[in-house]
């Protein structure tokens, strides 16, 4: 017998043993039937059985109700064929019993497949809860990775929008600067030309005076000879030629015999000098070829323009004796009309220097410490040659990185405030460090 929960819908199997009252069965029964109002015609067949069987055992004889079997294996069954010789109201009775015994059969199956039925809904439901749940996560994580790709999108916009503003900036100031070049140019030429053409007036007026110079020096020689012939002074002799002119060279002659030529007199005009700065600047030997760093080069080369006494900026016609191999290739892929050496530097350097050198360099003077067997000089030395690669740097700074990269112990002997320049800071390091010196002990020889 079936057990219904209204409230929850949860089903209980009753089994109700053979000496169940009728007063118990049919609580149940009404309590069920009440609880399957929707399907009306179950309870109510059973619940007339029911009334039908209580009313054919009130008929039975006393007697067969008093009598008790003397043990429980002579109580009658519906497969006891000796039930068979029993009263028909005996029979009819267990004939309802059986009845209702299989309506119960039938009902508890019901309620199973009822009760399965809803457990399989309960779980389809359940998945498809959780596969809806899935699916919104999954559109949420798609929707998530969407919003990011679009906000990637936007910055490398903006970013791209930005760089193309720089451009655009940095192209508008080239075009400045080359305009004010090209006026400057302009102007160069025009007071080059002017002492060009100065220049060359002087050196006509010059080559015409030489001439002039010349051909009186002939009239005086020829007028001299005529007076020789005519013997208008025999005994006189005539004056020497070598006199006439000035200045004079000796030289040998075809014949051996010593002869007196004119000095030819020149002016050294701008190409002969030139020519001579070339020739000095290939006997220094300071080549590039791309491949050793451009730094060394350059200052190698300032060192000895400025040793030999030369502007920078007349080095810019000896850049192919400058350059070899693959930096002359460089320069003649790229080669422009740079207006000064600055410029030729810079593009050098934007060429063949790695990118992010500045910071890079700024990192290794930030980290460049005195070590602890490294002396004030080599240490000085050291860091001096990163700050002057950096060239960004001014003497304040340079001074004040030098004294905080010593070691803890320098710093405190001598105080910020007691020097002004590198060579008063070194001074007083090796004022501490012959300090340090004559207070070690002397090292004793092992005999």
């Amino acid at each position: 017998m079936l057990y219904k929960n209204p409230p929850c819908k949860k089903f209980h199997l009753i089994r109700f043993k053979s000496d169940d009252i009728f007063n118990e069965k049919r609580f149940f029964y009404e309590l069920f039937k009440c609880g399957e109002a929707g399907r009306p015609g179950r309870y109510d067949q059973l619940l007339i059985d029911l009334d039908q069987s209580e009313a054919e055992l009130d008929k039975l004889p006393d007697e067969t109700e008093t009598k008790a079997p003397e043990n429980d294996d002579e109580l009658p069954s519906d497969e006891d064929p000796e039930g068979d010789n029993a009263s028909p109201e005996a029979q009819t009775a267990r004939q309802r019993r059986a009845q209702e015994k299989r309506l119960r059969a039938e009902i508890e199956a019901e309620e199973r497949e009822r009760i399965e039925a809803e457990e399989k809904e309960r779980v389809e439901r359940e998945r498809i809860e959780r596969e809806e749940r899935e699916r919104l996560a999954r559109e949420a994580k798609k929707e998530k990775r969407e919003q990011e790709r679009l906000a990637r999108e936007a910055e490398a916009e903006a970013e791209k929008g930005l760089r193309e503003r720089l451009r655009q900036e940095i192209r508008a100031r080239l075009l400045r600067e080359k305009e004010d070049q090209r006026a400057y140019e302009l102007q160069l030429d025009a007071s080059e030309a002017r002492m060009r053409y100065e220049a060359e007036q002087q050196k006509k007026a010059e080559q015409e005076g030489h001439i002039n110079t010349h051909g009186n020096n002939r009239d005086r020689i020829s007028s001299l000879e005529d007076d020789r012939r005519k013997g208008r002074d025999g005994n006189r002799r005539s004056e020497p030629l070598v006199d006439l002119v000035s200045p004079t060279r000796v030289g040998p002659s075809f014949s051996g015999t010593p002869r007196q030529d004119h000095q030819h007199h020149s002016v050294l005009g701008d190409d002969s000098a030139e020519l001579r700065r070339r020739y000095l600047v290939r006997k220094w030997n300071v080549v590039f070829k791309g491949e050793r760093d451009v730094q060394d080069f350059l200052e190698r080369l300032e060192e000895m323009a400025d040793n030999y006494g030369f502007e920078m900026d007349h080095l810019l016609p000896c850049i192919p004796i400058l350059l070899r191999e693959k930096a002359l290739l460089w320069y003649r892929n790229n080669k422009r009309d740079w207006v000064s050496w600055e410029d030729f530097v810079s593009d050098l350097k934007s060429f063949y220097l790695p990118p992010g050198l500045e910071l890079e360099l700024e990192e290794q003077i930030r980290n460049s410490v005195q070590g602890e067997t490294e002396s004030a000089a080599e240490y000085a030395t050291r860091l001096q040659t990163l700050m002057r690669r950096h060239g960004q740097m001014s003497n304040l700074a340079r001074l004040t990185r030098l004294y905080q990269n010593m070691r803890p112990e320098y710093r405190r002997y001598m105080k910020r405030t007691e020097f002004a320049n590198v060579p008063g800071l070194l001074r007083l390091a090796r004022e501490y460090e012959q300090l340090v010196a004559q207070e070690k002990p002397p090292a004793v020889k092992e005999t």
